[in-house]
């Protein structure tokens, strides 16, 4: 959800549109080469290209009037604009892509709690020691103060989530 936007007056509009048609042609190169990686990026078909232009363009006309001549040139300010604007859909599109997987064929949604738990010991009772023991500091403390606690360093940790995370989603429990 987008964050109320304050009123503009007529003036400051008249500003920022003479602003934008001025220094269109370099919002275009910039939009356009910024969609370009990101329709690469994402795997999207060239059709939707204009439809990431088109954010992007909405995007640097809101954030206009923020643009300082002192801080960085205008391509420069464009540019982040654009790439801003282009890592939310990314970030967007990959948690779409995660939250349709859906649920596990193994999975059953109206299980009782009682199930879940029995099953859940089950198979943190399966995993090896080293992985039970990550799984308690898990349940216990954040991901950081887990890792601490565990002595492991942290891409050993990481690949130990990873492992107890597929035996999860094996179990139909992911």
């Amino acid at each position: 959800m987008r964050a109320k936007q304050k009123s503009i007056s007529e003036s400051d509009l008249k500003k920022q549109t003479l602003l934008f048609e001025a220094n269109l042609e370099t919002i275009r190169r910039a939009v356009c080469y910024r969609a370009a990686g990101s329709i690469r990026e994402l795997g999207l078909s060239p059709d939707e290209k204009p439809d990431l232009e088109q954010e992007c363009y909405l995007a640097v006309w809101v954030r206009l009037p923020q643009f300082d001549e002192s801080r960085a040139g205008l391509a420069t300010f464009i540019d982040k604009v654009a790439r801003t604007t282009l890592s939310s859909i990314a970030k967007a599109a990959r948690a779409a892509k995660r939250t349709s997987a859906g649920i596990p064929a193994q999975s059953t949604p109206h299980r009782s709690d009682y199930e879940r738990q029995l099953d859940l010991r089950k198979l943190v009772a399966s995993l090896s020691k080293s992985d039970r023991n990550i799984c308690k500091l898990l349940a216990q403390y954040s991901r950081g103060e887990a890792c601490r606690r565990s002595r492991l360093s942290r891409s050993s940790f990481y690949r130990a989530i990873s492992r107890i995370r597929t035996a999860f989603v094996a179990a139909g429990m992911g």
